[in-house]
């Protein structure tokens, strides 16, 4: 009788380091990101005990940009809350995709699952599952690219909490943060729907620039999701 055809089951451990390896070569923008974060919270007037548990209860670094970026424009808390719940509107369709592989976790262990969500982390893992990778147990190859991606933000923001405005001016580090929202914005734009959707953020974020508390970046944001949403069937089926 042939045994070809019969997977070969991974123990947690190994699925768990499957993930941590095939996340690894991003940790090293996770932990720039992470440095910019603690520095901008710094700079939003946090303290630096403040601006690590703000890190630990987002764990959402563009979101976390974004809210410190308004917080020192003196931005009303609305308006901080408003945009960072917008910024990460995408983790709605995110945990939507990616809950039917957690299917059998308890509630408690789902909500765990889902404060280590990144963009970084569902693209791998769903990746990983629709390659159909013989015998990977789903939620610990999940924990292997999330806690990683955890562990280096962290690290990162904890550096740039303790590094302050230390940090040497000639490095340039703050000019990585639009890089990395390039590197993700580029990354995807995979549909002409999307396309669209970030050419009307991008001009509307330059017409509206003059509002005040960069209300501009929020209502060119909410463009984007609206164009972007009425557009998908419409542009992509043609």
């Amino acid at each position: 009788m042939s045994t070809a055809c019969i997977p070969v089951i991974l123990s947690r451990r190994a699925s768990f380091a499957a993930g941590l390896l095939d996340v690894a070569p991003i940790l090293l923008s996770a932990l720039p990101f992470g440095i910019i974060c603690g520095v901008g919270a710094l700079e939003a007037g946090m303290s630096a005990g403040q601006a690590l548990l703000f890190s630990l209860a987002v764990f959402a670094g563009s979101s976390q940009l974004i809210a410190t970026q308004f917080l020192a424009s003196g931005a009303p808390t609305a308006v901080v809350v408003l945009a960072a719940l917008a910024v990460n509107l995408r983790f709605l369709m995110y945990s939507a995709a990616i809950s039917p592989e957690f299917s059998r976790r308890s509630l408690p262990e789902k909500l765990g699952l889902s404060y280590l969500l990144t963009d970084q982390a569902f693209a791998i893992s769903m990746r990983a599952y629709a390659g159909d990778r013989s015998g990977l147990r789903r939620t610990s190859y999940y924990l292997g690219t999330a806690l990683g991606l955890f562990l280096a933000f962290q690290l990162g923001n904890l550096l740039g909490i303790s590094l302050g405005s230390g940090l040497p001016a000639h490095w340039g580090i703050e000019f990585s943060v639009p890089l990395i929202f390039c590197a993700l914005l580029t990354t995807a734009i995979r549909k002409r729907s999307m396309a669209i959707a970030a050419a009307v953020a991008a001009l509307g974020s330059l017409l509206l620039c003059g509002l005040p508390y960069m209300l501009g970046v929020f209502i060119a944001a909410l463009l984007a999701i609206i164009v972007g949403f009425l557009l998908e069937e419409k542009v992509d089926a043609a």
